[in-house]
């Protein structure tokens, strides 16, 4: 039933989407406006992941089959395909490496940004490892790291030789985190 419920939450997302499609004059497909409506709802906190999760990861797992239409389609229009090969296939490399770097530019604002917002606005560059070492190798015994894995993050950080990093149970780790505990 839980799965039910979350399908038909997609579904009506995407009804909405097809809905304003017809009523605004862009050249946008129905199915965008619905992505851009669920991306609000979930931003918002009216949707949470909660309520439409495992429909999604379902909808994920089983994507290539969802291409097989398109593959079928291809086989049929294949004569006037057949025409303009080159151009297509120039058009498909070239779409390929900008959604590559677009996605990848995106991603490390992304990451910068959260980086920001998690430290405070304090940029772990110049020097700084970012963790309370002063990049000399000297850091504060009573300073203990703590993460969701119990694992030191290297993000932005200089690991030379000379950084200490903590571990979850607070023991001191020369050379990246992987040294001998003092």
């Amino acid at each position: 039933m839980k799965y039910l419920k979350q399908f038909g939450i997609l579904a009506g997302i995407t009804c909405v989407g097809e809905i304003l499609h017809y009523f605004i004059p862009l050249p946008i497909p129905g199915s965008v406006y619905g992505l851009l409506l669920l991306l609000m709802l979930l931003m918002t906190g009216a949707l949470k992941v909660e309520q439409v999760k495992e429909a999604a990861e379902f909808l994920i797992e089983i994507m290539p089959v969802l291409f097989i239409p398109a593959a079928a389609g291809l086989v049929v229009t294949w004569p006037a395909l057949s025409k303009m090969l080159l151009p297509v296939c120039v058009i498909i490399v070239v779409s390929t490496f900008l959604v590559m770097i677009v996605t990848g530019k995106t991603a490390e604002t992304m990451l910068r940004y959260s980086g920001k917002r998690n430290t405070g606005g304090r940029n772990a560059g110049a020097g700084s490892s970012g963790n309370g070492n002063d990049g000399s190798g000297n850091a504060e015994n009573s300073m203990t790291r703590s993460s969701d894995s119990g694992n030191r993050s290297t993000a932005g950080s200089n690991t030379g030789a000379g950084d200490v990093g903590y571990s979850g149970s607070g023991a001191k780790k020369r050379g990246g985190g992987a040294g001998h505990a003092e």
